[in-house]
């Protein structure tokens, strides 16, 4: 899990982060959709995280950028632009185009303990088991949650009952979360997996 601390911005350091400028290769360029710049919402450093999943083998840095907030986003378009890097000796900081100039958060990661959501718990108990659950779902939530917020595997935290139900393999990596740097609709979530098939990719999903 990442907790936002508000950062003043210090170009000269790599680290996770939520806004700011991101680092790529020397020959990158700041990603553009519809000829406007995409904003930087998630960088993460693996390094700093406090444990790595599968998904991160190999890669040191994962940038995210998304087109302006409250429009539809899909990687296929380009209005989400995911970058992954297993080197950080060529990287720099980017130019970033003044217009982007938001608030940005250092992430300071922590390890917590996921459980899944009520709506994938409905798909896996039988009906009594499930009635059980929703009696004490209260407690329940509070003893095993399932964390909403920017993080790192686990269990999605979902907000609609669908996709990742509707999959056999759903390959969650991590979650973005909205906040004051991008918000997506109403305060939505955007959900980012890997598999062979379709390389790193992205759903979101709002109230």
């Amino acid at each position: 899990m990442a907790k936002q601390i508000e950062y003043k911005l210090d170009k000269s350091i790599l680290t996770s982060m939520t806004g700011g400028v991101f680092w790529g290769k020397n020959d990158e360029a700041w990603p553009l959709f519809n000829s406007k710049p995409l904003i930087p919402i998630l960088s993460i450093l693996t390094s700093e995280l406090p444990f790595r999943t599968p998904h991160f083998d190999n890669i040191e840095l994962i940038n995210v950028f998304a087109y302006e907030e409250g429009a539809p986003i899909d990687e296929k378009e380009g209005s989400v632009v995911i970058r992954t890097y297993t080197d950080l000796k060529e990287l720099k900081p980017l130019e970033m185009p003044d217009e982007l100039m938001k608030p940005c958060f250092k992430l300071n990661w922590r390890k917590v303990v996921d459980y899944p959501n009520g709506y994938q718990l409905e798909l896996n108990l039988d009906e009594g088991e499930y009635r059980k659950y929703l009696d004490n779902n209260s407690y329940l939530m509070d003893e095993f949650p399932n964390h909403h917020g920017i993080k790192i595997g686990g269990w999605p935290y979902l907000v609609q009952e669908t996709y990742f139900l509707q999959m056999d393999e759903p390959d969650f990596a991590f979650q973005f979360d909205s906040n004051e740097v991008f918000m997506f609709c109403d305060s939505g979530l955007g959900y980012f997996l890997i598999n062979d098939k379709n390389g790193w990719h992205s759903h979101w999903d709002t109230m």
